[in-house]
Order: structure tokens, then C-alpha cells, then sequence
């Protein structure tokens, strides 16, 4: 983020501006950035055995914890908040 020549991303500027504890701030920063410990990126790295999801038949991206999992799905329509196919920023969402 701080580097010259990488483009400013507006996310993290989002992200950090926020008035929130730090971890809350990484937590939410994490999953735009693919850096959470999901099972696609844990088998890239070795450290697990496949990327498959465990509880539903896809590949355990952050997309997928967060938006096509069922759990996750009924969250995000309860509060009325539509994700978009390959969206998945969560500072882009539009708010309730």
C-alpha cells in the first residue's frame, strides 16, 4: 500500500480509516487481498490435503466463505444485501 510504485488501493484506505479495533480491521481487510486461511490458498502452500470445502462441494476461496456458502447466503439476505457474481469486495457492497 505504501509502496510508489503499486496504485493506491482505495479498499485498504477504507479499511484503515475505519474506527475500529486493529483486528477488526485486518479481518476485514484480509479477505480482499486473498490472504485468509482458506483451504485453496492452505493447498497451495502444501498444508492441506485438498481445497475442497469440507461442508459444501466447491472450492474454499474467501468468495466462498463469505458469499456462496449457505450459512453465509442467508446472512447477507436477511440484511438485504445483494452480492454480485464475482463480487467480492466488501467495501463495494451496497449498504441494507
Amino acid at each position: 500500500m505504501l509502496s510508489p510504485t503499486h496504485l493506491i488501493d482505495s479498499n485498504a484506505c477504507t479499511a484503515w480509516a475505519l474506527r475500529l479495533l486493529t483486528k477488526m480491521k485486518i479481518l476485514s481487510y484480509l479477505p480482499n487481498i486473498d490472504k485468509l486461511g482458506t483451504r485453496a490458498n492452505l493447498f497451495f502452500k502444501n498444508c492441506a490435503p485438498s481445497d475442497v470445502c469440507d461442508a459444501f462441494p466447491s472450492i474454499e476461496t474467501g468468495r466462498h466463505m463469505f458469499f456462496d456458502y449457505r450459512l453465509a447466503t442467508g446472512v447477507w439476505a436477511r440484511l438485504g444485501v445483494v452480492a454480485l457474481a464475482g463480487h467480492f469486495s466488501f467495501w463495494d457492497l451496497q449498504p441494507p
